[in-house]
């Protein structure tokens, strides 16, 4: 999925905390887990926005985030970006997008919860 943004004034140049609440569509093992790839990218002259574009920094991963076994029940995926390359240079008062993914074939960490991952609201602080 991909979201845009524009960053407040008030940012001063440090990193992010970025939670994700959603639920999954289904029941699931206690165990079980997923996890979740994030990277932004900043909008500015000459950047395509083409969905899936490369202009996007490179991802960071939620780890494996366990899942509440009971459908429809709220969870949150955290990750955490720093300033600068690791979050493609967003600055203040500038526009953004946010690219996530879940890492279904478990590429960066298990994810073998079984259903879909709903994506409820999206929380971005400065950290």
């Amino acid at each position: 999925a991909f979201f845009s943004g524009v960053l407040p004034g008030h940012y001063s140049g440090g990193g992010f905390t970025l939670k994700l609440h959603g639920s999954m569509d289904a029941a699931n093992a206690a165990a079980e887990t997923i996890s979740v790839d994030a990277a932004f990218e900043l909008v500015d002259v000459n950047t395509s926005l083409v969905a899936g574009g490369s202009d996007f920094a490179a991802a960071n991963n939620s780890g494996a985030v366990a899942v509440d076994a009971t459908a429809n029940e709220l969870f949150i995926v955290t990750i955490t970006f720093t300033d600068g390359a690791d979050s493609d240079s967003i600055a203040a008062n500038k526009a953004f997008r946010l690219k996530i993914s879940r890492d279904a074939d478990s590429t960066t960490a298990t994810d073998n919860a079984a259903g879909d991952w709903q994506l409820l609201e999206i929380v971005l602080t400065e950290t």
